[in-house]
């Protein structure tokens, strides 16, 4: 129930769900392969993301439908789709090119701590930067290109994947509610390619615990993830991402303090 929470809550605030969960099962001694537990709590917070953005990926899923027909009208819809792919693509090259080396780091605070302080940086200059307030319609090739980088690189676990992508909307002058917006929409192939390389891997795994709890906690993270993004997207509105800068470097300075000493 713990870890569901922790999941909701940091997959979309911007202090990295990844860096907590590997702090989570460090310090509370949870036995159970990670592998398992985050495959489930993937999905709670993937059909948080589907319930929540319903209305605009219906309408990029009528874009796309009707792609013959919509193309030469420059249906900003139908572009935002094609920019979502685009961005996907890094993180899935990433993923798989470096899947050892980032399995390496799940078990590492000091990466979780190092990589946190990295993200209050990146959430302080977001926070400072002006927006040009660039909408839908104003999108580009490189805004996806730019933001998917960004995610890729959040595949390391301490580095904010919603964080990096929505600060990373804010620096290529998107307006506030979409750079989040974007980076939420992005996260579906995301998550759903983590999560199904995951329970793949979690098939192969005897369970140790009662299949009715991971459950649970599936329910628990889409439940608190509903709530996590109404509050970070007013709070990316509001241009507030401060708040979660002081919590990064404060975590990421006791992760480091723990391991060390």
């Amino acid at each position: 129930m713990f870890l569901g929470i922790v999941q909701g809550l940091t997959e979309f605030l911007p202090v990295s769900s990844s860096g907590h969960l590997v702090l989570a099962q460090v310090f509370l001694g949870v036995k159970e392969p990670p592998i398992v537990i985050d495959s489930f709590l993937h999905f709670g917070t993937l059909l948080a993301v589907l319930v929540y953005f319903a209305s605009d990926l219906k309408k990029m899923a009528l874009a796309a439908a009707h792609f013959v027909s919509s193309w030469r009208n420059k249906d900003p819809y139908l572009w935002l789709v094609i920019y979502i792919a685009v961005g996907s693509i890094p993180a899935a090259i990433v993923g798989v090119g470096f899947e050892s080396l980032f399995e390496r780091m799940f078990s590492s605070v000091s990466v979780v701590g190092v990589m946190l302080i990295i993200t209050g940086i990146i959430l302080w200059l977001a926070d400072i930067q002006k927006s040009k307030n660039r909408l839908v319609g104003n999108l580009s090739l490189a805004d996806g290109i730019w933001i998917g980088i960004a995610q890729a690189l959040a595949i390391i676990p301490g580095l904010s994947r919603s964080g990096t992508t929505i600060a990373t909307g804010l620096f290529r002058g998107l307006e506030p509610k979409l750079a989040a917006k974007f980076s939420f929409l992005l996260s579906v192939p995301a998550i759903f390619g983590a999560a199904l390389f995951s329970l793949r891997k979690a098939l192969k795994i005897s369970l140790g615990a009662s299949l009715n709890n991971i459950f649970l906690s599936m329910v628990i993270a889409f439940i608190v993830g509903m709530f996590s993004l109404a509050l970070i997207i007013q709070v990316t509105k509001e241009r507030r991402l401060k708040w979660f800068s002081w919590y990064c470097f404060l975590v990421g300075i006791a992760s480091l303090l723990a391991y060390y000493v």
